[in-house]
């Protein structure tokens, strides 16, 4: 049995800007989630996570299949 555990990563702060009525349903939800033991940052980092990873795939398959022009910008059709 392991008693000891890993430092996790350390963290940063970014800011976003988001509509207000999205800012106000995360309000409403950080409240729900932390009287009921839940941890709503953790849940959007992971989620954050999995989004930036889809980006990095997305990007990539971009760049292997969809030429650039002489001016270096993608052409689509």
């Amino acid at each position: 049995m392991k008693i000891l555990k890993q430092k996790a990563e350390p963290t940063g702060t970014i800011s976003i800007r988001v509509p207000a009525s999205l800012k106000t349903e995360l309000d409403a939800l950080r409240t729900q989630c932390n009287d009921a033991g839940f941890d709503l940052g953790g849940s959007l980092t992971d989620a954050l996570v999995k989004t930036v990873k889809q980006i990095h795939a997305e990007i990539a398959h971009f760049k292997k299949h969809v030429p650039a022009t002489a001016n270096g910008m993608a052409k689509l059709n």
